[in-house]
């Protein structure tokens, strides 16, 4: 895979010596001398699962321990996605705690016939190590007649 020139885009560079241990590399276009970066930050994924998780009800301090950063990191996300996508945020009731005890008792409690509905499971692995997995109704299935 060939760099390319953060300035030009150009994929034409030499190797140009070492700063702080890293590779630099000249490109042959422009002249412009850069290194290597790794991505720094998180991803739009990561992003997009915590706002979620904040519309749905649950803290910024819950959701900043499942995944890892800092209170004030989630609030920069939270108002940053607010503020710029603001019509693609989903009006949602707040999360609920239940035991698994609870969810047991929730499905011996449904009929043969409540069985067969569909339900789709929202699942993410975090960094953190977290596992997210919500489950998501879906009562207003059409009926085949």
């Amino acid at each position: 895979m060939q760099l390319k020139c953060l300035r030009c885009g150009c994929e034409q560079a030499v190797k140009n010596g070492f700063i702080f241990g890293l590779q630099r590399y000249k490109c042959k276009k422009c002249g412009y001398q850069y290194t290597r970066t790794k991505p720094h930050g998180r991803s739009d994924h990561e992003k997009r699962t915590a706002v979620m998780l904040y519309a749905s009800g649950l803290s910024m301090s819950m959701i900043a321990r499942l995944v890892g950063v800092s209170v004030q990191t989630i609030s920069r996300w939270v108002r940053t996605f607010y503020t710029k996508k603001l019509e693609e945020i989903p009006k949602m009731e707040p999360m609920k705690k239940v035991t698994l005890q609870q969810m047991l008792d929730f499905f011996e409690s449904l009929s043969k016939e409540d069985l067969g509905r569909e339900c789709f499971i929202f699942s993410a692995k975090l960094p953190s190590g977290t596992d997210i997995r919500i489950m998501i109704d879906n009562p207003k299935q059409s009926k085949k007649n």
